[in-house]
């Protein structure tokens, strides 16, 4: 979307593989791998946040955007505009409400939901533009901007062309007890009850239970790290206690691997207890394949929503209503009873699926949201785009800088390509860079007489840049030194998030965090930087 509205897009990542770089090509998205300076450390979130002019210095200098994401990448995306774009426009999407998740996960993600908020709103506070992924994520911070006079939208993501071109056909096995195979999308270990998985084993394993003589039930989940293998098994066993059922485990996936994994299945489940989103749901949506989704969702409010505008009663039919009652089996039974009812009806709901597919892709709901965005990047000329100066060289990062990023670490554990792309752990810095109505103002060179106001504007800007060149900071030593540790693969994700809302297309196959890589070779760069003991004192970042 971006590329197509005449604008340059170009993305930071830690590592890409030959078939990322492929990918980006296709994509015409420009990847600006690292610089190692020296560092044996492996790259990670602390190069783009604390020491992006030593390790990414070939950002090119007419950016005039940069987007960050709350909140892995929401400081990088602060800090380099600050640091070496203060004319750029600054965008952040929000994808999380601390608050309404947390304290599904353990104690002591629950006390730190006060400080996590404010480290957020630190950063959103300072953004030009907010993007909030759902209605349910927008109502969370919409009070705080306002009151901080920060530009604040709702963005609707378009589902990835990737699913909506799944062919869902159902073909009834002419078998005694054909099997029914339900599919749950995403990492289990210390999020089971935020998830809901826990109710997703337990439900089916009472459908199973009740439909006995009639089907032969699979549970499917994909995303699941080699390392959480036992325990996540253990955990699904706990509550699959019957033994009818044997959970299988699947690693992470592409999304073409989560595609075929939907085209092979019954019934896709989302029993969240809070979601801030779900963009799980939604691709199983589009793919065309029976849903159940919990109402303590974006995506179910988003449903409602749509629901009542389209005029489309039976869009409400994916939502399974909950009492949030963890002490009983209350929403056990619920998600059983709707699960056993899909099953059981499968061709009809195969039907409806179809037609809920067609009429929701039919609304283009996301477009206004979407144009909206070009818009705040300045691509479509409403915000034109201002000279910018050269880079300035990276500050010594804070202490808050630093808690902030130990808190990202610990809380960017592995998760799944789809939920990757649900925008629970976005992690990149993208930049672009307009094509259109935003070019940089210069000098005129046809035969049209300048106007006065042009030649003083152009003039002014000529000498202003000059006397900014002559007084450019070095590179220092130092400033190359500093290295710090965090998770290896979060600086890919936007490309994938953005591709995912409609605006980049998807580049990136990285594993998530925890998982080996494969070799991906060289950091290669654009341009150069001198060595860091640089004689001649001409060592700057561009």
């Amino acid at each position: 979307m971006i590329n197509a509205a005449g604008a340059k897009v170009h993305a930071t990542v830690l590592e890409a593989t030959e078939q990322d770089e492929r990918d980006a090509k296709v994509g015409g998205v420009n990847l600006i791998k690292p610089v190692s300076a020296g560092s044996t450390a492996k790259p990670s979130v602390e190069w783009l946040t604390l020491y992006h002019s030593v390790h990414f210095p070939d950002i090119p200098s007419d950016v005039c955007c940069i987007v960050g994401h709350v909140d892995v990448t929401s400081r990088a995306a602060r800090k380099i505009k600050e640091e070496r774009f203060p004319h750029a426009k600054l965008v952040m999407f929000g994808h999380v409400a601390p608050e309404e998740t947390e304290h599904y996960k353990s104690d002591e993600k629950a006390l730190g939901v006060g400080r996590k908020e404010a480290s957020i709103q630190d950063d959103i506070g300072k953004a030009d533009v907010v993007f909030s992924v759902g209605p349910r994520i927008h109502r969370h911070y919409d009070r705080f901007l306002r009151r901080n006079h920060v530009t604040h939208h709702i963005f609707l993501p378009e589902p990835s062309k990737v699913f909506r071109e799944a062919d869902m056909i159902f073909e009834e096995d002419k078998v005694r007890k054909p099997e029914r195979v339900v599919l749950s999308i995403g990492r289990v270990r210390n999020v089971e009850r935020l998830k809901g998985h826990d109710l997703a084993a337990g439900s089916i394993d009472k459908a199973a239970h009740r439909l006995d003589n009639q089907y032969t039930l699979r549970l499917r989940v994909r995303g699941i790290d080699k390392n959480d293998f036992t325990k996540t098994k253990r955990i699904l066993e706990e509550k699959l206690r019957s033994g009818r059922v044997k959970p299988t485990l699947l690693p992470y996936g592409t999304q073409e691997e989560i595609r075929r994994d939907m085209e092979a299945c019954h019934l896709v489940l989302m029993p969240s207890r809070a979601e801030p989103f779900g963009l799980v749901g939604l691709e199983a949506i589009a793919a065309g394949v029976p849903v159940l989704i919990s109402e303590h969702s974006g995506l179910a409010e988003l449903i409602e929503e749509l629901s009542d505008r389209l005029g489309q009663p039976t869009f409400r039919h994916c939502i399974v209503r909950m009492k949030g009652d963890t002490a009983t089996d209350a929403d056990t039974e619920k998600w059983a009873e709707r699960i056993e009812d899909v099953l059981k009806n499968a061709r009809s709901e195969f039907e409806e699926a179809r037609a809920f597919r067609e009429k929701l892709l039919a609304s283009k709901y996301w477009e206004e949201s979407h144009q909206t965005f070009l818009q705040a990047c300045g691509i479509t000329g409403r915000f034109p785009r201002a000279a910018m100066p050269p880079s300035k060289p990276a500050e010594r990062p804070s202490e808050p800088d630093r808690e902030h990023l130990a808190e990202t670490v610990e809380e960017a554990g592995p998760v799944s390509r789809l939920e990757q792309l649900s925008l629970e752990h976005p992690a990149t810095a993208a930049m672009s860079s307009s094509k259109q109505a935003d070019t940089p103002r210069c000098p005129q060179t046809d035969d049209k007489e300048p106007s006065a106001e042009t030649v003083e504007e152009t003039t002014g800007m000529a000498v202003e840049s000059s006397a900014l060149k002559e007084k450019r900071p070095l590179l220092s030593q130092s400033e190359r030194a500093r290295a710090m540790r965090t998770s290896p693969r979060l600086l890919q994700q936007e490309e994938i998030e953005l591709e995912e809302l409609g605006t980049v297309t998807e580049t990136t196959h990285l594993s998530p965090a925890g998982e080996e890589q494969e070799e991906t070779g060289e950091a290669e760069t654009a341009g150069m930087v001198c060595c860091r003991r640089c004689p001649h004192g001409a060592c700057s970042v561009l």
